[in-house]
């Protein structure tokens, strides 16, 4: 499954400052304080200044289908691009 990518920039998990893993459509996020996971779908990169890109994420529990439009840092993610440049860097 190809990881997810857009406009140069490709997304990847992040484990407190460290790179981790790139995020693939399909990948289950677990979320804090037992929060229900989350299911990503995609991603949106950055498309202007002062734009960080987001995710687009749904409960893999849930009888529908709706989705959800996240930013980077709830999901401890970041939008890496080819040149190096990172989207947004998790607090």
């Amino acid at each position: 499954m190809a990881s997810i990518s857009e406009n140069g920039w490709t997304l990847h998990y992040t484990i407190c400052s460290l790179l981790a893993a790139k995020v693939r459509p399909g990948d289950i996020v677990p979320m804090p304080g037992g929060a229900n996971d989350l299911m990503v779908l995609g991603g949106r990169a950055p498309q202007r200044a002062n734009d960080r890109g987001s995710v687009f994420v749904r409960d893999p529990l849930a009888e529908t289908s709706d989705r959800m439009e996240m930013p980077l840092r709830a999901l401890g993610m970041v939008r890496i691009s080819a040149a190096g440049g990172w989207s947004e860097i998790p607090a």
